[in-house]
């Protein structure tokens, strides 16, 4: 019986010790055993029965969303610790940003709506940069003030004037253009494009 009784304190006392911060169950919305517990992300999350803290453990990152205890404790962290995105919309679909879903591109903090958007923009950044308006504002700026005169006179691309402010840095030379357009269309794919500045090629050669 004093064995029994020990373990059942035992047990008493770490449940007590490690409360889950969630009082529904992630997977089906109902109320949480506090017996039937997991740790994600250094919070203990509960469940209502074993099969769901099962299905949680698989895939965390598809019930961690629907728990607005932990997205508060996010929340209350970033603030603190991490710069908000600069941008509002997602780049990949055009859905509004999550502020808990983000990625550092060229020392900017960009947002998404989900994390497979997130995986996707890491895969092939420049393929989704060119979406973000916030962050060609932002290059833009830059370049007017700090960018060197670019090397050719003509956009590659159209072959149109260049624009003041409208460059791209490639391989340490500022190649200008003529619209914000053909700057994000260079920096899609600016090997091929390169090709049709004549002056980077002989900056090449020398």
């Amino acid at each position: 019986m004093k064995m029994l009784a020990l373990a059942t304190l035992g047990i008493c006392l770490a449940i007590a010790a490690a409360d889950p911060i969630n009082k529904k169950c992630p997977v089906t919305g109902k109320d949480v055993n506090p017996t039937k517990t997991t740790e994600y992300e250094k919070n203990t999350i509960g469940f209502c029965c074993d099969d769901c803290k099962g299905k949680f453990e698989t895939d965390p990152k598809k019930y961690a969303g629907k728990i607005p205890e932990l997205k508060k404790k996010k929340s209350s962290i970033e603030e603190i610790s991490f710069e908000d995105p600069i941008n509002k919309k997602c780049p990949v679909t055009g859905k509004d940003v999550n502020p808990t879903k983000t990625t550092e591109y060229e020392k900017h903090t960009i947002g998404f709506c989900c994390d497979d958007c997130k995986g996707k923009f890491e895969t092939d950044p420049k393929k989704y940069a060119g979406k973000i308006p916030e962050l060609r504002k932002k290059k833009s700026s830059i370049e007017e003030i700090s960018f060197d005169e670019p090397i050719n006179k003509k956009c590659p691309i159209t072959g149109k004037d260049v624009v003041s402010g409208r460059t791209a840095e490639y391989k340490k030379q500022t190649i200008g253009f003529c619209c914000k357009d053909c700057v994000d269309k260079f920096e899609a794919d600016p090997e091929k494009i390169i090709k049709k500045v004549k002056e980077f090629k002989k900056s090449n050669v020398d």
